[in-house]
């Protein structure tokens, strides 16, 4: 609407936003030519009255739009998963006789009393004749369910107040997690997420036990040796060529101000996500969508997906327990 205002605006808007997702195949393609990552953005359109113009002073002016509503579309953004075109009632309002849409939700927005509206737009018919391509998640099980802890992120402040779930179903984008805390949907969320030690990861960890009782047993000859060192070697013989449960049977953990050690697990992985809105299995537990994976938590996650191992068949389903804290209790195999 600016610099001219015309009576289809809202239209145009959407079917813009519409057209940037689309050419972000594009962009992806190209970028796989680079050797980058692929890049995923969310989209937030709200209609309203705002100040449009050169603002600021004599040695610094910016063309511009301030007002409420463009606050309101920065937080319908923020709401957005990688793919998304979220808008708001008043643009639906314009738009609703040519839109198609993927769902709608409640959202809980800052300085705002009441519960927001927020629609999913998929495509645009009319003159614009745009729709964003279906994909179908297609979810695994995991045998062997992974252990996190999460917080609940706000804005900048991370919740103080822990959870434990455990992640039981991975799909390319997001996960299922049972829980028996379910935060609500468009939550975001900082995840704590487990994976299961390789063999050489823990054969590693076994070897440096070893060079510090060889270190030890230098400086102090007269000790007697750890029986349990003595063997070591002889267990990496042992083990070399056998694939490692990817959960714990028992766990031992030590809790300290910086860190949880989980028995038989690496690192904890940080990883963040938002919970989506999408009809539970079960009624303790969510769905949420990853937002910012690292490299190394990102190939960890793919090695799950492509290990068939990993994977519990039809003939194999039984319940899953619901997570605890592993510091008080083991997690069920």
């Amino acid at each position: 609407g600016a610099p001219i205002q015309r009576p289809d605006d809202a239209e145009r808007a959407v079917a813009c936003a519409l057209a940037m997702q689309l050419a972000m195949d594009a962009v992806n393609q190209q970028s796989q030519t680079l050797n980058l990552p692929p890049l995923q953005m969310g989209i937030g359109v709200n209609t309203g009255e705002v100040v449009v113009g050169n603002i600021g002073s004599e040695e610094h002016t910016k063309y511009t739009a301030i007002g409420s509503h463009v606050n309101v579309a920065a937080r319908i953004e923020s709401f957005t998963v990688g793919g998304q075109i979220l808008i708001s009632e008043s643009t639906w309002a314009e738009v609703q006789a040519i839109a198609t849409l993927n769902g709608q939700s409640q959202a809980q927005m800052k300085g705002v009393s009441a519960p927001v509206t927020l629609y999913e737009v998929s495509g645009l018919a009319g003159p614009y004749n745009l729709k964003l391509r279906e994909e179908q998640e297609s979810f695994i099980e995991l045998k062997h369910p992974l252990p996190l802890q999460y917080a609940v992120l706000e804005g900048k402040h991370l919740s103080e107040e822990q959870f434990w779930g455990k992640l039981v179903r991975l799909s390319a984008n997001g996960a299922e997690i049972l829980c028996d805390h379910r935060p609500a949907p468009l939550t975001n969320l900082k995840l704590l997420l487990w994976f299961p030690k390789t063999n050489d990861r823990r054969r590693d960890d076994r070897r440096a036990d070893d060079r510090r009782a060889e270190d030890h047993h230098r400086q102090w000859p007269h000790d007697q040796p750890d029986r349990r060192v003595a063997n070591r070697r002889a267990d990496d013989r042992k083990t070399d060529d056998q694939p490692v449960p990817p959960m714990i049977v028992e766990s031992e953990t030590t809790t300290s101000s910086t860190s949880i050690v989980i028995e038989g697990m690496g690192e904890p992985q940080e990883i963040y996500a938002k919970v989506i809105q999408k009809p539970n299995r079960s009624e303790v537990g969510f769905y949420l969508r990853f937002t910012r994976v690292p490299p190394t938590a990102e190939t960890l996650l793919q090695a799950l997906r492509s290990d068939r191992r990993a994977r519990k068949y039809p003939a194999e389903a039984a319940a899953v327990p619901i997570a605890s804290d592993p510091t008080t209790s083991a997690p069920s195999a």
